[in-house]
């Protein structure tokens, strides 16, 4: 795939350096690790890639899992922080941020509404398909 390898280094203690150490870093600022230019950033290890940043976007590559929170048993993986009615495992809303599919951490599920009162909570029409 013809990347641009960058090493890092073990340079000095952090701090007053100029790259990151392998280790761990301490700086008196934000650390940046990234891109100037118009190329992806890509994430290998053991020579295969596994993830990319793009301009518009994060790819994590076909059979490797993503988790939030938690080490991924599955494509994605999201721990939550807690288990009410008051917080939310799971947001999705369009673009004027209006619900589109909300799960709140007691699993309750919301689509089309952002605080679903029950297990199941549709606003709109209902369309089973046999």
């Amino acid at each position: 795939m013809g990347y641009q390898r960058t090493k890092i280094y073990n340079v000095g203690t952090g701090g007053s350096g100029r790259g990151f150490k392998q280790g761990g870093n301490f700086y008196a600022a934000t650390a940046v690790l990234g891109t100037k230019d118009n190329y992806d950033l890509v994430f290998i290890t053991n020579n295969v890639e596994r993830a990319r940043i793009n301009g518009n976007s994060i790819v994590v590559q076909s059979g490797v899992n993503a988790g939030f929170g938690i080490t991924p048993t599955a494509a994605v993986h999201i721990k939550s922080t807690g288990n009410t009615t008051a917080t939310y495992a799971l947001k999705i809303d369009n673009s004027s941020l209006a619900p589109l599919l909300y799960v709140l951490d007691n699993g309750f599920v919301g689509i089309g509404i952002n605080n679903p009162p029950t297990n199941l909570t549709v606003n709109g029409n209902i369309a089973a398909v046999n």
